[in-house]
């Protein structure tokens, strides 16, 4: 069996494999590291190949966590008057563009694109 040599994956498909120390420079890494953690923590039973923890793992975890971002995203939106909230079905809000005078949605929406006014 050959050594792999430095920056080659287990794999052996030449992708950069992780390495002490290299988090400060890929904070990705330290992000998908920080979900795997979680992972395991929530199910320390779990065991799978790094397809499947980027395959299920990574994307259940991230569906568990987008509710909260979203209502975070949306909370800020309506704050900035871009978007309204309205009553829906079983007493939950439905979300939605702000009327709002001619062009001044546009500008608002440009200004929060650019990150203006935050």
């Amino acid at each position: 069996m050959a050594e792999r040599t430095e920056g080659e994956s287990a794999s052996g498909d030449g992708a950069e494999s992780a390495r002490p120390g290299q988090d400060a420079a890929h904070p990705e890494i330290a992000r998908l590291a920080a979900e795997v953690l979680r992972y395991l923590r929530r199910h320390p039973g779990a065991a799978d190949t790094v397809e499947g923890i980027a395959e299920w793992w990574i994307a259940k975890q991230r569906l568990e966590d987008t509710p909260g971002r979203v209502q975070a995203a949306v909370d800020r939106l309506v704050a900035q008057g871009l978007v309204e909230s309205t009553g829906g079905a079983a007493g939950r809000l439905r979300y939605r563009l702000r009327d709002a005078p001619s062009g001044e949605a546009a500008a608002a929406a440009d200004r929060h694109q650019t990150g203006a006014g935050d």
